[in-house]
């Protein structure tokens, strides 16, 4: 198995952990505060992080890169970054390593998790395992945030949870508001004339604030921002950005007011920064992967998703055709966004 050694430090007390997580960036922007306060635990010292999952760049990119303004960058973990799920190399791994705990923050159960619960099986005598409670996760009587469910997981070992430090409303009233209108997941892409008319009517509505269009960097993701420009080009208070890079993306988001978007990543980096954030949710649910932060509101789709993963609250067609993803985005309105973008902008307005 290659393992890409990302940061090496000394592990001699041989106390690290093995985290388990979601490949994607949103996921590993969200487990952030996670895997700072594991790095901050004195039963953690030397920590070693493994993301047993492929592929691995964006979340080693965001763990390793810290893409937060300048105060915020004062975590280096130790950590390596496995290119494949296999559980017999990386047992051989975390034996050479000393590495005695296992921290799964992506638990969906035996019925998904096939490979990690045979794991389990045969090394629940060597190994301590911690994992989220997936049926209390997905099938309790109040739904919970995954986040909110960690650190429920920490506190009954006695790992204290780490946030990040918070923006004054000083800081806050001089940034922008940003639309992020990209996703490299067609099924969470909202459509071009549904942006251009709420970008249009958030701006006349707001015109002393200044507003930013970002986006990702795929092809359809260009193709869509584009026509998004040419609708709103006579707008003088709202600034299409090109394409970036991460970093470039990353600080344009920590230095904004509030964002609106239907992408992950965007939402949850937010979020982590305690930037108010609306969130428009189609087939996935809003309650267990938004934020559970006060600054956080959703707008979500009233209809069932035919293609969610039982219990999961999560869409099994990430890069294929959810089957009706276009019934369920037709059921989001622009005055629905309209509405919340107005509410939580007067909220803003009036506490800066």
């Amino acid at each position: 198995m290659d393992i890409t050694k990302v940061a090496v430090k000394n592990n001699q007390g041989g106390r690290g952990c093995l985290v388990i997580n979601y490949p994607r960036l949103g996921d590993a922007i969200m487990s952030y505060s996670a895997i700072r306060s594991l790095s901050l635990d004195s039963q953690f010292a030397g920590l070693i992080v493994a993301y047993p999952a492929t592929p691995v760049s964006k979340s080693s990119y965001f763990i390793h890169h810290f893409p937060f303004p300048q105060q915020y960058k004062e975590f280096d973990p130790n950590w390596y970054a496995f290119s494949e799920e296999n559980w017999g190399k990386i047992t051989d791994f975390m034996r050479m390593e000393r590495i005695m705990t296992v921290v799964n923050l992506q638990n969906e159960g035996p019925l998904y998790d096939k490979d990690y619960y045979r794991f389990k099986e045969v090394y629940a005598g060597q190994f301590n395992f911690w994992e989220l409670d997936s049926y209390q996760i997905y099938h309790g009587a109040r739904k919970i945030h995954l986040l909110e469910s960690t650190k429920k997981m920490f506190e009954v070992r006695n790992v204290q949870w780490w946030y990040p430090p918070r923006r004054t409303f000083q800081e806050m009233r001089r940034g922008n508001v940003i639309f992020f209108v990209g996703s490299n997941e067609a099924n969470k892409r909202w459509g071009v004339k549904q942006w251009i008319r709420v970008i249009r009517q958030l701006s006349s509505k707001y015109r002393n604030e200044k507003f930013l269009v970002l986006s990702g960097v795929s092809r359809q993701e260009r193709e869509e921002i584009n026509h998004i420009h040419d609708g709103i080009a006579n707008l003088p208070n709202v600034s299409v950005v090109g394409p970036e890079t991460l970093d470039e993306s990353f600080e344009r988001i920590g230095k904004s007011k509030f964002v609106i978007s239907h992408d992950t990543y965007p939402i949850h980096l937010a979020s982590l920064l305690s930037i108010p954030v609306l969130g428009i949710y189609f087939s996935t649910d809003p309650v267990i992967w938004g934020s559970y932060l006060n600054e956080y509101k959703y707008i979500s789709s009233p209809l069932a998703c035919f293609g969610r993963k039982q219990g999961t609250g999560n869409c099994s067609h990430f890069h294929t055709t959810c089957p009706n993803i276009d019934e369920i985005k037709k059921s989001i309105t622009v005055e629905q966004v309209v509405f919340e973008g107005v509410r939580m902008i007067e909220k803003i307005t009036q506490k800066s």
